[in-house]
């Protein structure tokens, strides 16, 4: 390749990096505002068991294409379980960000195996992989 072909290909790798890595940051800060904003509503206000009971949403024939969307919105087990579902992911964002566990693995050889540097019988190992630079913000 000459040297032109060299340099464009590694401005677009840089564009496309530069590109991918601001929308992901931004993902990330709006994600932090939500989660923010829904736990400071969540603890402030009061949970749909404890709030008073308040008269149920009635269809009659004036009601109109919004009253039943309202309707079927407070009516439906289905949204209410992926409300639950996103709220249980919230929950476990801390998790996902951490390090993966360290792995210690111990191995004894019924037979001895003859290495380079002489016979071998048993063999520790202490393993941590890490995520490659960036990764695990994103998560």
């Amino acid at each position: 390749m000459d040297r032109w072909s060299v340099l464009s290909l590694l401005l677009v790798v840089c564009a496309v990096g530069v590109a991918l890595t601001v929308g992901c940051e931004r993902q990330h800060v709006w994600e932090t505002n939500l989660r923010r904003s829904y736990l400071e509503r969540s603890s402030s206000s009061l949970s749909r068991e404890d709030s008073p009971v308040e008269k149920p949403l009635e269809l009659g024939e004036k009601s109109e294409l919004s009253d039943y969307l309202v309707y079927a919105a407070l009516n439906n087990p289905g949204l209410e379980a992926a409300f639950n579902q996103w709220k249980a992911a919230l929950e476990r964002v801390p998790q996902v960000k951490a390090l993966p566990d360290p792995r210690f693995t111990y191995r004894y050889f019924i037979q001895e195996v003859e290495t380079r540097v002489g016979a071998q019988r048993q063999a520790f190992e202490l393993a941590q992989t890490f995520p490659w630079f960036g990764k695990l913000k994103l998560r």
